[in-house]
């Protein structure tokens, strides 16, 4: 995909925004591979959801520091343009 995106989503990758959460007794590694898991659905949901819409999508990983994913969003000239117009 060409590095210029018309769009950058910040796709989350932190604990404390996954309805994971830990009840009784589970492992630790166990709820890790359950965040994990989820966390996997949940970005292959938004990419195919952008590529239903005509869009193409990459993600790149985020700033070092930070459990953050890029999404780098481009799409088609008529397409953008077609939004253009329909936000207007």
């Amino acid at each position: 995909m060409d590095p210029r995106p018309d769009f950058v989503l910040v796709f989350s990758l932190e604990d404390k925004y996954s309805p994971v959460r830990a009840f009784g007794e589970i492992s630790e590694s166990k709820l890790k591979a359950d965040r994990a898991k989820q966390v996997q659905e949940e970005y292959e949901k938004l990419v195919a959801r952008l590529q239903a819409c005509d869009l193409e999508a990459t993600g790149r990983k985020g700033a070092e520091g930070t459990d953050t994913l890029l999404i780098l969003v481009r799409g088609k000239e008529k397409r953008i343009l077609e939004e253009v117009t329909r936000e207007r």
